[in-house]
């Protein structure tokens, strides 16, 4: 049997389709082994803690350059009794991301607080294509993103809609030391 060329496209878009659809939606629970740094993909910018605001609770989450400093660096760590969850752990402070107050609102900041069991500071990284990842509140199921689309240094990092946008799309970089 010949095959024309318009039947062989469709089953390789076909094959592309089921393929895809194999593919696991959302990183399997695990605990990863090393820090990571996670990069904005709109910006070239990575998920950072304020340094000099200290290593308290409460302290924002902006991105920045992605230097080779503690306060960029972050462990996945497998949240207690969840499958497909992590606290997302910071080198600089020991402490994890969470959304302030449990708030359920787009645009609710991302800080660093201690790593407690609860639905706020636990994080699914669904994949987003092409290595990236939405970074997936549970307690909203809403996704880290970078405010405005913004390129600058210091620029927040809030909860918000997982929307195909570059500034909602996080790459997981493994930190060599």
């Amino acid at each position: 049997m010949k095959l024309k060329m318009k039947d062989c496209a469709k089953i390789l878009s076909l094959a592309s389709i089921v393929a895809t659809a194999m593919l696991p939606v959302s990183v399997e629970a695990q605990n990863f082994s090393q820090y990571y740094i996670l990069r904005a993909k709109h910006s070239d910018k990575c998920f950072h803690v304020i340094g000099d605001r200290g290593r308290g609770n409460g302290v924002p989450i902006t991105q920045w350059e992605c230097v080779e400093q503690p306060n960029v660096q972050w462990k996945l760590v497998k949240a207690p009794g969840e499958s497909g969850y992590y606290f997302i752990k910071s080198r600089w402070s020991g402490r994890c991301a969470q959304v302030v107050e449990l708030s359920q609102q787009n645009g609710t900041a991302i800080t660093q607080w201690d790593c407690v069991n609860q639905d706020n500071v636990k994080w699914s990284l669904d994949k987003a294509g092409n290595g990236y990842y939405f970074i997936k509140a549970k307690h909203s199921n809403k996704c880290a993103q970078v405010v405005d689309l913004g390129q600058q240094n210091g620029t927040a990092i809030t909860q918000w809609d997982c929307v195909n946008q570059d500034n909602v799309k996080w790459k997981l970089e493994p930190v060599s030391n």
